[in-house]
């Protein structure tokens, strides 16, 4: 299968380009970017003479039909916040198309019949969460007869101690959607078929994650895995997101912030200037000094905890998965630091290559436009995960009730 990867020098591109580069199902792959020096150095470090570049701006309909025209699959990084031009340019040139989120889904799914009437499969926000996570709940949902309760839990955390550091504030994914969207939005829940909005981080509590991450605490969020899973399975009546960002001591420093009012956007009057708190916190956190102690190690990692009955019996599932530390250690010999910025040492792109991986293989029969987790054959995808390094673990506990 030949496929575009749009928006392959951001964090979550180098990851998939990383990953593809290995996979003989995808035998070509264009990349493109709207930074032509910075996608030829790309290029460069990749050095496969399976991928070719193109400038290009994903936003731009016209560019992107001429771009796709002769590719199979579309797989959608680019930070544009409007995916809608790349899918309906997927459309026009009869190819599949995946993203890793931000799009407006709701427009995007409203692209359904389209992609029904050329034969083709669109799936929206495969990313690990949403995504991989709303697979791997799948999976425990097809093998209860009747599913009670599913609980997210993920976790993007620096295993580096904060004493091992000389900066104070490092994040895995960016500040700005830390102070602006995790400390801010509120979180959700769903009870008893209710969605119910709690404060930002609410409900917190301790949870051990698998691999180096260990015991950490976790707290709500919006939680789009939440929504989907939702979506796609409304007769579970409960369902929690829970996500550790950071050890401890980073999370209190991130909520002392936002309880000052530093992600505050709108300006306020400081002695007669007009100054947004956000814009001065963001100048700062990304203004530290250098590191002169250890650099940050942030790794991914997490799943579900799904509740129910299978014949008679309640059953719980808890599936997890992180990278293992040699798929981690290639990330750093290729030097994959120098592209993803601090932390950027390994990054888990995985979840988008290996479902491009199972469409190029014939795995998935669904056509039309869907949210992740619903049309993956669930084995194939583990299976597919595991093959590229990383480690998953599922435990079934079958619970003994006694009688009072």
């Amino acid at each position: 299968m030949k496929a575009i990867v749009l928006g392959g020098c951001g964090l979550m591109g180098l990851s998939l380009l990383t990953y593809l580069k290995v996979q003989e199902d995808i035998s070509e792959i264009l990349v493109t970017d709207i930074n032509a020096d910075r996608l030829n150095e790309l290029l460069t470090w990749l050095g496969d003479k399976k991928f070719s570049g193109k400038a290009l701006d994903a936003s731009d309909f016209s560019a992107l039909t001429g771009a796709v025209k002769g590719y199979e699959i579309v797989l959608n990084v680019s930070r544009v916040p409007d995916k809608l031009p790349a899918m309906k340019a997927a459309i026009a040139v009869g190819a599949n198309y995946i993203d890793s989120g931000a799009g407006p889904a709701e427009r995007q799914l409203a692209l359904d019949e389209e992609f029904k009437k050329r034969g083709l499969l669109g799936i929206l926000h495969m990313y690990y969460s949403p995504g991989l996570d709303n697979v791997l709940a799948h999976y425990a949902i097809e093998r209860l007869d009747k599913t009670e309760s599913v609980d997210f839990r993920w976790s993007v955390v620096d295993i580096v101690p904060p004493s091992d550091h000389s900066r104070q504030l490092y994040w895995g994914l960016s500040f700005e959607g830390i102070m602006l969207h995790h400390f801010a939005v509120p979180s959700r829940r769903l009870r008893n078929g209710k969605m119910l909005e709690l404060p930002p981080r609410a409900e917190p509590e301790m949870f051990t994650f698998k691999g180096p991450v260990g015991t950490v605490t976790v707290a709500g969020l919006p939680g789009d895995s939440l929504g989907w899973l939702h979506k796609y399975f409304p007769e579970i009546p409960n369902i929690t997101f829970k996500e550790a960002l950071g050890n401890d001591l980073l999370e209190e420093r991130y909520a002392f912030l936002a309880a000052l009012g530093f992600n505050r956007t709108e300006p306020i009057n400081v002695n007669g200037q007009m100054v947004s708190p956000w814009e001065v916190t963001q100048y700062l956190a990304n203004n530290q000094l250098f590191e002169t102690k250890k650099p940050p190690d942030i790794r991914h990692g997490g799943g579900v905890i799904v509740r129910g009955v299978k014949d008679g019996q309640k059953i719980e599932y808890n599936i997890q998965q992180w990278p293992s530390e040699s798929l981690v250690q290639k990330h750093k010999d290729m030097g994959c630091a120098r592209f993803g910025g601090p932390g950027g040492i390994f990054r888990n792109g995985s979840p988008m290559g290996t479902v491009a991986v199972l469409m190029a293989r014939g795995k998935i029969k669904a056509t039309g436009v869907f949210g992740p987790g619903f049309v993956e054959p669930t084995e194939e995808f583990i299976k597919q995960e595991m093959a590229m390094g990383q480690n998953v673990e599922i435990s079934k506990t079958i619970i003994l009730e006694g009688k009072v």
